[in-house]
């Protein structure tokens, strides 16, 4: 069975009333999080808070990295994670998967 692990976390000045509840409805398990470099960040709790009321897999994680490890952790090969929400976020991401990434050996 395929999962979706949504991975979100939003800023204050976004619609995030709007946002958040279409993404928690489609997820399997729904991590919450705040992004870092943001002074406009949404609280990780507000997220989950809101995320609740579409899904019952919320995780209210704090952090984007505590977030994708559990997210990595828990996800099968087949599932899909998906990590949306503010831009702050998705650039924190890229470069928390970045640093996970192994050298290959050449």
């Amino acid at each position: 069975m395929r999962r979706l692990y949504v991975i979100m976390g939003m800023v204050r000045d976004k619609e995030y009333e709007v946002c958040i509840p279409p993404l928690a409805r489609r997820a399997d398990v729904f991590l919450a999080c705040a992004p870092d470099e943001d002074e406009r960040a949404l609280p990780a709790q507000t997220v989950a808070a809101i995320a609740e009321r579409q899904c019952r897999a919320v995780f209210d994680c704090g952090s984007a990295a505590q977030a994708i490890a559990m997210a990595l952790d828990r996800a099968g090969p087949h599932d899909c994670v998906l990590i949306c929400g503010s831009l702050f976020l998705v650039g924190e991401a890229e470069k928390i998967l970045h640093a996970r990434q192994k050298p290959t050996d050449g």
